[in-house]
Parts: C-alpha cells; sequence; structure tokens
C-alpha cells in the first residue's frame, strides 16, 4: 500500500515528542483514496525513522475524508537514555514457631485385677 502522507514533523518540547502529520483531501479523480492512521501507525514510522520514543500521552486519528481531519497531532514522552537504578526490595518474612505437640496419653489405664 502506497502512504500519502504530505508532511511528517516531530520537535522536541519540554521533554516531550511532538508528530505532526498531514495527508491530501480525498480525491477520487486524482486517485487518492481514503486514509485512516491510527497511533500504532504513527510508532510504526517512528521506528522505522529511529525516532525512540516512551509512551504516547495524545492519541489521535487521522482521516482524510474530510478537510478538518486530516492534519492531526500525537505527543509522546521523550525517550532517555539514562538508566534507572534498579532497587531491589527484600521482604522479611517471619518464621512461625511450630507448636509441639503433645504426647498422648492412653485415656484409660488397662491393669488387671486378681
Amino acid at each position: 500500500m502506497k502512504t500519502y502522507i504530505e508532511k511528517f514533523e516531530t520537535k522536541e518540547v519540554e521533554g516531550n515528542l511532538y508528530v505532526m502529520v498531514e495527508v491530501p483531501h480525498e480525491e477520487k479523480p486524482s486517485g487518492v483514496p481514503r486514509i485512516i492512521i491510527k497511533t500504532n501507525d504513527i510508532i510504526e514510522m517512528l521506528a522505522e525513522k529511529g525516532i525512540k520514543h516512551g509512551p504516547c500521552l495524545q492519541d489521535s486519528t487521522l482521516k482524510n475524508w474530510r478537510e478538518n481531519n486530516r492534519k492531526k497531532e500525537w505527543i509522546f514522552e521523550k525517550f532517555l537514555d539514562k538508566a534507572e537504578k534498579r532497587v531491589i526490595l527484600e521482604e522479611k518474612k517471619e518464621i512461625k514457631s511450630v507448636p509441639k505437640k503433645k504426647k498422648k496419653t492412653p485415656s484409660r489405664r488397662t491393669t488387671k485385677k486378681s
């Protein structure tokens, strides 16, 4: 499938990555088909261009069959190269003492009477 993208811009502002995408308006005589671009498509495009990013903060769906919907913006967290220190929490486990079993004593003593 041929991708019809007129503009694909990325900006980094205040620790966020802004992605602006614009597609041409749908026109049947010129051969521009209906296009839908979702967040997963943008993530794939960023991966193809080698742009690292964090989770998506503002997602959108771009459709080209109306003039006002053919330009959209996505916002992602900026990817930080710093490795976070791993913190290992140790859980304290209480050792429960096992109660001692009582010695069983016979309930009746059997003795012979003479």
